[in-house]
């Protein structure tokens, strides 16, 4: 199910050499004792690989390479106010129904700000290994329903279960 492997609730494979990387196949290393890894973009490291959500501020449906739609995290176009942060998504798992679907399992507080947003952040990306930076996957992207812009001393704030992501 996709909203398995976006969530990382995907089975791995288990053997003593490197599997060919798919979208959220974690590897599971019988030569290194059993060794849990994941795929950071360039290389098989040790560990679950920790999701984060990203706020945009520029369309990723045409911020990638010739206009089109981003590849990597390089492509995207963050909210750079200061007092901003990536925030780490850690989603529930996803429901066996259909669809199925994972949410988010923790309130995600980006801010307090300690400028004013000079853009408004109009859409979000699911990262991995990357809480700074450009190391890392770029899983999904999105639109936001609402923009959001606030001002000094405010926070973007999303509610338990408001981040699903849903397969149909």
């Amino acid at each position: 199910m996709l909203a398995n492997k976006v969530a990382g609730n995907v089975p791995p494979a288990i053997q003593t050499s490197a599997p060919t990387w798919i979208p959220g196949l974690d590897w599971v290393d019988t030569t290194s004792g059993a060794v849990l890894k994941t795929w950071n973009g360039a290389a098989w490291v040790v560990g679950q690989a920790t999701r984060y959500i990203a706020l945009l501020t520029a369309s990723p449906f045409t911020s990638g390479p010739s206009s089109g739609y981003a590849e990597s995290i390089s492509d995207l176009v963050e909210v750079t106010t200061t007092g901003y942060s990536r925030q780490t998504y850690t989603p529930s798992n996803a429901t066996a129904a259909y669809p199925s679907v994972a949410a988010n399992s923790g309130v995600l507080t980006f801010g307090p700000m300690t400028a004013a947003m000079a853009l408004a952040a109009q859409w979000a990306a699911l990262l991995t290994h990357a809480s700074t930076g450009n190391t890392g996957l770029l899983l999904y992207y999105w639109q936001l329903d609402t923009p959001e812009q606030v001002s000094i001393s405010q926070s973007i704030q999303v509610p338990i279960g408001d981040l699903s992501l849903a397969q149909a």
